[in-house]
Parts: C-alpha cells; structure tokens; sequence
C-alpha cells in the first residue's frame, strides 16, 4: 500500500525492457505457442539466458546493460513475425481477423494498437506502407515487414 501513496509514482521514468522482458511481451501480444527451446536461444544471444546468471542477484534491470544488444532484438522480432523459431507460432492473420476491415492500413492499426496501446500517425503508417511496397512487397509480406519493424521499434522496447 505503501508505494502506491508515494507522491513521485506518478512521474516514474520508462524503464528499458530486459531481454525476457522483451521477447515475452512480443509472444504474449502476438498470441504465440512455443515449446520456448529456441526462445531461449535467441534470449542467449540478447545476453539474458534463463538460469544463466553468475550471481544470485540477477539481471541488471539498468537500461545501459542492454542498449547496446539491439540487432539481436531486431533479429528476434522478425524470426518471431516470420514464424521462423522453431516450434515457436503465432497466426497474425486469425489475431487481426477480429478487427481486420481487409485493408492494410486497418492492419497496420490494429496490430500497432495491439503492441502500443494505440494506433501508430496515419503519416507514419502511410509512409511506412509506400516504403514496403515500393519495394515489391505484396500485402502479406509488407504486414510481415512492419509488424516485425513495430517490434523492433523504440516504443516496443520501453515499459
């Protein structure tokens, strides 16, 4: 009860996510089945391996240790969209078939609501859409593409 009536609570900072922390939230929002062998591959090479800790204190939960290790995040959030972690899936279209109108930009909507809470500027979305598909990208995979950069993104790395 106490933290709760601390006056500073309000103004708390965003902490940066740990590696767990991080490949976590992108399973549960993504609503993915995983034996969780290879997960614990990709936490390894994050340098957040379960169990692995030299000391009993744990992982550090300062933002400097992990800053530095963001190719393997970005690494993780496209093997995951990509359902390319062994007996690790996820369905991205049945998880957008609730809300989904058909097109992309409602896509894109939806599934940056379903990682930030809200959707992502129209602008944003509108430029990041023309970048994939003037890339040749067909709708699938430009959905692919930015979900696993909406992964990788900044505000998916912070709580």
């Amino acid at each position: 009860m106490k933290i709760i009536l601390l006056d500073g609570l309000a103004f708390a900072q965003p902490k940066y996510k740990r590696p767990a922390n991080f490949a976590l939230s992108a399973l549960r929002m993504l609503n993915v089945e995983t034996d969780a062998i290879a997960i614990n591959k990709h936490l390894l090479r994050m340098g957040q391996q379960y169990f692995n800790h030299p000391t009993p204190d744990g992982y550090s939960d300062m933002s400097e240790m992990w800053q530095g290790n963001l190719m393997p995040r970005w690494q993780f959030a496209f093997d995951l969209i990509r359902n390319e972690i062994k007996n690790t899936k996820h369905d991205l279209r049945n998880l957008l078939d609730v809300t989904s109108t058909g097109s992309l930009q409602d896509d894109i909507d939806s599934i940056s609501s379903l990682l930030f809470g809200s959707p992502i500027e129209r602008l944003t979305r509108d430029l990041l859409i023309d970048s994939v598909s003037s890339a040749g990208a067909n709708t699938d995979e430009a959905l692919q593409i930015i979900a696993g950069s909406l992964i990788a993104s900044p505000a998916f790395q912070w709580r």
